[in-house]
């Protein structure tokens, strides 16, 4: 699962369920959503940051392009940008 997803999952499964608890639940109301925004984002961040360390977006494919650690960062954005290009170019015609 890669961190747009713990995104994606952290809203739906964790902020909305959350800020519905606190404002219905415990009736807190509109303070209770609130609460839950942080309570959330602190979450989906400690989610996403365990993904990162584990290191599954090294492999990913971006464009035809594997991004590896034998790769200075120069080359790779040239590489993205000349990618983009590309893709620029075939959304014009």
């Amino acid at each position: 699962m890669d961190t747009h997803k713990s995104e994606f999952f952290g809203f739906w499964l964790f902020q909305i369920p959350v800020a519905y608890l606190l404002a219905r639940h415990f009736e807190l109301g509109a303070t209770g959503v609130f609460i839950a925004i942080p309570v959330a984002e602190t979450a989906i961040t400690i989610v996403s940051f365990i993904l990162f360390k584990r290191g599954g977006w090294k492999l990913k494919k971006y464009n035809r392009l594997y991004i590896l650690p034998g790769r200075s960062s120069c080359q790779v954005f040239l590489l993205l940008i000349h990618q983009a290009v590309k893709c620029h170019g075939r959304l014009r015609e």
